[in-house]
């Protein structure tokens, strides 16, 4: 993210029109890119922050899997890492597209963070999409769920008008 914003005038592209997007775990690292928190490299160039203006998740994932070697080097910082625990009023606006049968990610973990996502005065939107499991949105309900991100995002004012 520090990168995209470092080359605007390159890419050609509106650092205040920056979602951050993912799928699972992608949308994971997208709530922690808008949380702006202390993941950093030491190359990163912090005068730069990671926030993206607007925030897509599809299926977000909340817990660190123990037992998968891939978080092992991050697990001590679980709790930290949990969705919940980064969202405050800088949050930026959210579209969360669920499926209402996520075998990984109960419903209930979506409408808490939705719920505390509002407390803070944050809009946040929550599409789900009935007996869909995990990464439901690749397959059997992709073009739903790109015309929502379309609105979504029309609603912000980044696109002009939905994908028909």
């Amino acid at each position: 993210m520090r990168w995209i914003k470092s080359q605007v005038k390159e890419l050609g592209i509106n650092p205040n029109m920056i979602t951050a997007s993912g799928g699972s775990a992608g949308g994971l690292i997208s709530i922690l890119l808008a949380a702006g928190n202390d993941f950093n490299h030491d190359d990163d160039d912090l005068k730069i922050n990671t926030r993206p203006s607007s925030l897509v998740l599809f299926n977000p994932q909340f817990e660190i899997a123990p037992k998968l070697p891939t978080y092992q080097p991050i697990i001590n910082r679980s709790k930290e890492i949990n969705p919940l625990n980064n969202l405050n009023e800088a949050t930026p606006p959210t579209l969360i597209l669920h499926g209402t049968e996520d075998e990984f990610i109960p419903i209930s973990s979506v409408k808490s963070l939705q719920k505390k996502m509002t407390s803070y005065g944050v809009r946040s939107e929550l599409v789900l999409y009935d007996r869909q499991k995990h990464e439901f949105y690749n397959k059997n309900k992709y073009s739903e769920t790109l015309l929502e991100v379309d609105k979504f995002l029309v609603s912000l004012g980044y696109l002009n008008n939905p994908a028909d």
